[in-house]
């Protein structure tokens, strides 16, 4: 998808989400399998996507459930290469 395209939509679904009074709400989205390698790869990042473009509540909270035991310092380092490049702050989220 085109930068113009992805932009036009992103505009779209902000009207949308405001219109919905969505962002009146505190938002807590549960990863299940958090520390496996699809939500490493592609779920983290799609989120800190929606995250950056302003399209998640600005007090959203991330929570990652496994199976394996994890601190939140050893979650966030195991993560940090997939995400911290474009999304250090989003990172602090999670």
């Amino acid at each position: 998808m085109s930068n113009e395209k992805e932009e036009e939509v992103s505009e779209v679904l902000k009207d949308v989400i405001s219109q919905e009074d969505f962002f009146q709400h505190t938002l807590s989205i549960i990863i299940l399998g958090g520390s496996g390698d699809l939500a490493k790869k592609k779920t983290f990042p799609a989120l800190g996507e929606l995250f950056v473009r302003d399209l998640l509540p600005s007090d959203v909270m991330f929570i990652g459930y496994s199976r394996s035991s994890f601190s939140h310092d050893e979650f966030r380092n195991r993560l940090r290469p997939f995400i911290e490049k474009r999304f250090g702050y989003f990172l602090r989220r999670c």
